[in-house]
């Protein structure tokens, strides 16, 4: 085990993921019918409780890279999983907007902290190759908690009460924040271990790799320095896929809802989705190393919009638009958890890469609580949901034009 240790990493990313943001993000939509259903809430209120979280997670995107030089990785995610697991007790006691606002900050703290910026940097010290592939299988961890939270969240609901639903996904993130501090080690040589190299790799890249004094031959790191316009630029994309990504996650079942469909036929569809979502994340992480970040992302924001075109036809009465909606949404909602870390690795050098995955991921933070506050307010000035997905697709054109132009321009350096 300890020889191939990396695998070890890549799963406790992997829960981090299902914890941190699958439990407080991805698949916390099934929630939102109810929420906005509570005395005193309603639509508009309902999107500034996910507001709140969005505005917290954007706050620690500031602070994260000097929290992790204060406290390592192993304890400082442990830290976010007990704020996440605390955001899932207080939500079982809200009854009211303020207490509902409060549980939603404190998973936004746990988001932002023990998010993709932490497994980001796990990531980046463990492995040398196959990078694509293991923030692929961290990332899966959101669409696994979209698969298996919204049905079995629906049953407990049903069979229990909103409550005790809560209740068990604190009580699954306090486990899960154990776990992972037993198993993570902060870099590989706290085992005397060397970052992964895949020996595939090696054979196929010789004269790609250098030779270090008293370590095995590892990769040469490239990425590309950005100049400042095209680097700005890139930061307005990840902010407007930051928008779709969680907005278009967190509003589908609210959408549907909304558009007549029942809450159980909501949750199918999110269940539907994560699966998707969770086979996409893995899929997409492979695709960007066999393809490259320019194919990859391409494939990925085609797919994106295309899916949230057919889930706008889709929810005003065609089902089997939404099935197809619902489907090639989610295989590009990947992109979110994926494209990010991957996007800061290839546009940035090694002495900048822990700004610059940082500086993407607050654009993408901002991008989210930005934006989450318009489908509520939307739906309560023209009467539904439907206009704030247009919008979204917009959006997500615009961030594609932005990001493949980038790839374009700079593919050989990257």
């Amino acid at each position: 085990m300890k020889s191939h240790y990396e695998k070890v990493i890549a799963f406790c990313c992997f829960l981090l993921i299902f914890c941190n943001v699958g439990l407080a993000s991805t698949s916390f939509n099934v929630y939102q019918p109810y929420i906005v259903a509570l005395p005193g809430v309603g639509d508009s209120a309902g999107s500034v409780v996910i507001g709140v979280r969005t505005f917290m997670s954007l706050v620690c995107m500031f602070i994260v890279v000097r929290y992790y030089q204060l406290i390592d990785c192993r304890l400082g995610s442990f830290i976010a999983c007990l704020f996440s697991a605390a955001s899932m007790v207080v939500y079982g006691f809200a009854q009211s907007f303020p207490v509902l606002c409060i549980a939603s900050a404190l998973g936004g703290i746990g988001y932002g902290l023990g998010g993709m910026v932490c497994t980001t940097y796990l990531i980046n010290r463990w492995f040398k190759t196959d990078v694509g592939s293991a923030i692929g299988v961290a990332a899966i961890g959101s669409g696994v908690a979209s698969i298996l939270i919204p049905t079995t969240a629906e049953w407990i609901i049903r069979t229990f009460s909103l409550s005790v639903s809560f209740w068990a996904e604190a009580v699954l993130a306090l486990a899960i924040g154990v776990l992972t501090f037993a198993l993570l080690r902060n870099y590989p040589k706290d085992l005397g271990l060397e970052p992964y190299v895949n020996p595939k790799w090696l054979q196929k890249h010789r004269d790609d790799v250098v030779h270090v004094e008293g370590r095995e031959d590892v990769p040469v790191d490239h990425g590309v320095d950005l100049p400042m316009g095209p680097h700005r630029a890139f930061i307005i994309a990840c902010v407007f896929v930051g928008a779709v990504c969680v907005c278009s996650s967190n509003f589908l079942s609210v959408l549907l809802v909304s558009e007549g469909y029942d809450h159980q036929f909501a949750a199918l569809m999110l269940s539907v989705s994560g699966l998707v979502l969770t086979v996409g994340k893995g899929a997409m992480g492979k695709l960007f190393d066999v393809l490259g970040g320019m194919r990859g992302t391409l494939i990925a924001l085609a797919t994106f919009i295309l899916g949230l075109v057919l889930l706008v036809f889709g929810a005003m009465g065609n089902i089997a638009f939404v099935w197809a909606g619902c489907v090639l949404y989610a295989f590009g909602l990947a992109i979110g958890s994926t494209g990010i870390p991957i996007w800061s690795l290839h546009f940035s050098t090694p002495e900048k890469r822990v700004k610059t995955v940082r500086t993407f991921q607050t654009g993408y933070a901002f991008g989210s609580f930005g934006f989450s506050f318009v489908p509520g307010v939307l739906k309560d000035a023209l009467g539904s949901y439907v206009f704030s997905y247009t919008v979204m697709i917009a959006l997500l054109i615009v961030a594609a034009g932005i990001i493949l132009a980038t790839y374009r321009r700079y593919q050989k350096a990257v």
